[in-house]
């Protein structure tokens, strides 16, 4: 294996922070919401009546441009959703590889201070030492992890992914029905 540029401690430990970024978890909880109200809203059956948005008074057709407008938002977060996730995916399979490629050289520094530790008969190589064991630690602890923790671990993030994605294709669905629904004439 060819020898890795070795990573300084907080770049490593940066390796193992949180699969979803904070732009992720915002568009994802935005998108539950907006798809909640809808399939609220339709389940309901509540239409409205007269709505005024920033001043502009929607009498009439109130429902196809209320509708719109919310079909708009929905492609909004439907769309951030979808990007945040690609990325934040791609991103958490790169520090996979980044870990798996800089551990040996972790395990091997280590090793060699628990060694001169060993010899010199007292604790060597400070907090710098210390924060390397604990992230090295760390990652053998969540891959050390039964089947059964790493199956829900997987189940988590993609029901991260689903309930969010079918809460805005329902939404999606009940909003443009909405829009081209032919009203009949009484």
């Amino acid at each position: 294996m060819p020898e890795t540029e070795p990573l300084d401690d907080s770049a490593f430990a940066n390796l193992m922070t949180d699969h979803w970024s904070a732009e992720f978890k915002a568009t994802r909880r935005n998108l539950i919401y907006t798809s909640f109200v809808v399939i609220l809203v339709a389940w309901l059956n509540v239409s409205p009546k007269e709505v005024t948005v920033f001043g502009v008074n929607l009498t009439g057709d109130a429902d196809r441009k209320l509708f719109l407008l919310v079909e708009v938002l929905l492609v909004y977060w439907s769309v951030l959703f979808v990007v945040y996730a690609l990325r934040d995916n791609g991103i958490y399979r790169e520090r996979r590889r980044q870990l798996e490629e800089h551990l040996p050289q972790y395990r091997q520094y280590i090793a060699g201070i628990d060694e001169q530790s060993e010899r010199a008969g007292k604790q060597v190589g400070g907090q710098g030492f210390a924060r390397r064991k604990r992230v090295v630690d760390r990652f053998d602890e969540l891959n050390a992890r039964n089947t059964l923790s790493q199956n829900l671990a997987k189940s988590a993030r993609i029901l991260e992914l689903l309930v969010p994605a079918i809460m805005a294709v329902a939404a999606h669905a009940i909003v443009l029905t909405a829009i081209f629904a032919v009203e009949t004439p009484q």
